[in-house]
């Protein structure tokens, strides 16, 4: 437990209420929200989060200069406007009167230090990727910041940019390196391995929380937080109910107490092949694998209608899509490929490989299928099912063949930079766990990242997409979408495109 962070995160709150900003404190019943969580957090420190649970929750603790509205476009955060100079120089102005959460106010040399960190390969955090598109980050005066870029890029690629956590450290006497210390809407008060504590943050820049505090219960087992649900235990679960239990919620009992939420979402769940790996390496592999696989079957088992069959990386709705066709599904196509390439069916097997994902029982059940899928033509699967964790770190350290990945889908395609750039592997900052190296598709990446040209910069993602289709570092499987079951005590929560979280803002509790 965090409890080293309780005196000065109670100080705190002391503080800004003597500053005249904890004036509406006293309330009659405090409004206390409970969350479920199906794993733990990794870590709750911005520079590291790359799970999902660890996302949706550091995006409560911290802030960035810029955000993404409910279309996906950039709005000020912290940031109160931004002014292009010249093609590789921006300046931009802060909001006044941001508070962090151990009472102090937001300054340009929060911001220039925060990015310094983030840039600076030492630190190698999950915004490395960062460094590629700004040189330096300097301070103009108490509230502007001067941004100077390595080479002129779209508005929109330097926005993202500003997307990066800023936060100060805190030094704890007794401890070896600093505690981050964030100025978002909530601050973490208790952490244990089941549970989660936030307190709303009383000089919160764009108005104080309604909900006074959240727990986030940390509940493993589906049937479990399915039963903590119903008995009213829990009063929000978002993207944690299977729908295989949606069965559960159509009771006239269970009808009355929530509402059951649901909205198309900009992710992308995939299989990544590791591409160096000794067979997946050859393309003919990964092509006669995703012949064999039947996606459609796979939706409809494990999804129940509530996902799109993926054309491609981006949804439908989203401004960079393109409609590729995948493989098709044909087990015929599958063998002969693998013949082709020397791979003869011997009693009754061609080839092995490890397929890693969670220990949550629905992605197993994904992979014990696949598995069954690939066993038609030959390919052994071994499932091996893994802690959030060190299913995470295998990503990271390539411990894998082929694993069951999900990601966020963001605003700008300069997204697929971070994914398939041969820089962008884990160790350096990015996300490209497929390890795939292609000097054609690395030139297209950095030809879009740099094209003023809408339409032109149109024209070149879209040959990205076709050599990704070509290529197949990736699978796309579906694009799921989003689930939420809301107490009926709770109303004004919403979903939102940066994250499950993001509506804590403003919600009520009754």
């Amino acid at each position: 437990m965090l409890r080293s962070l309780q005196p000065l995160l109670l100080a705190s709150v002391f503080l800004l209420g003597g500053l005249g900003l904890g004036t509406h404190r006293a309330r009659a019943q405090p409004a206390r929200l409970t969350v479920a969580l199906d794993a733990a957090p990794q870590t709750l420190d911005p520079r590291y989060a790359s799970t999902p649970v660890a996302l949706h929750l550091t995006e409560l603790l911290y802030e960035s200069l810029v955000t993404q509205g409910d279309s996906l476009q950039f709005l000020p955060q912290l940031a109160e406007r931004w002014e292009q100079i010249s093609d590789t120089e921006y300046l931009v102005t802060l909001k006044s009167g941001v508070w962090f959460h151990d009472g102090t106010l937001l300054t340009a040399a929060d911001v220039k230090t925060a990015f310094d960190l983030l840039l600076d390969p030492r630190t190698r955090s999950r915004f490395q990727h960062s460094a590629s598109k700004l040189e330096s980050c300097e301070i103009e005066d108490d509230l502007t910041v001067r941004f100077l870029l390595h080479e002129g890029l779209p508005e929109s690629v330097f926005l993202a940019a500003l997307q990066a956590p800023i936060f100060k450290l805190q030094i704890i006497p007794g401890r070896g390196s600093g505690i981050p210390v964030g100025s978002g809407p909530f601050m973490l008060t208790n952490r244990s391995s089941e549970e989660i504590v936030l307190q709303r943050h009383w000089g919160y820049h764009a108005g104080t929380p309604n909900v006074e505090e959240v727990r986030f219960q940390i509940i493993s087992e589906a049937k479990t937080r399915v039963r903590k649900l119903l008995n009213g235990s829990i009063d929000l679960a978002s993207n944690v109910i299977p729908v295989t239990e949606l069965a559960n919620f159509r009771t006239p009992a269970a009808q009355n107490d929530f509402s059951l939420l649901e909205r198309t979402a900009p992710s992308y769940r995939y299989f990544a092949f590791n591409t160096e790996h000794p067979i997946l390496q050859e393309v003919q592999v990964r092509q006669a694998i995703a012949h064999a696989i039947n996606r459609k079957e796979l939706v409809a088992l494990l999804m129940k209608n509530h996902a799109r069959l993926a054309t491609g990386i981006f949804p439908p709705e989203h401004a960079f899509h393109t409609s590729i066709r995948n493989p098709l599904h044909s087990l015929e196509s599958a063998a002969q490929l693998l013949d082709e390439i020397g791979f003869p069916l011997e009693e009754s097997r061609r080839l092995r490989i490890r397929l890693a994902t969670t220990n949550d029982k629905e992605q197993i059940r994904l992979a014990r299928l696949v598995a069954d899928q690939l066993a038609r033509v030959g390919i052994e699967v071994t499932v091996t099912p893994q802690s959030q964790g060190k299913f995470w770190q295998a990503l990271k350290s390539g411990d894998f063949d082929l694993a069951v990945v999900q990601e966020r889908i963001h605003g700008d395609a300069d997204f697929l930079h971070t994914l398939f750039h041969s820089h962008q592997t884990p160790e350096k900052g990015g996300r490209n766990f497929a390890r795939y190296r292609n000097l054609e598709l690395d030139s297209l990446l950095e030809s879009g990242r740099h094209e003023q040209n809408p339409a032109q910069r149109m024209a070149v993602y879209q040959q990205v997409q076709r050599l990704l289709l070509e290529e197949l570092p990736h699978l796309p499987l579906w694009h799921e979408n989003n689930l939420a079951f809301v107490s009926k005590r709770v109303s004004g929560y919403r979903f939102h495109p940066t994250g499950d979280f993001h509506a804590f803002r403003t919600l009520r509790v009754n």
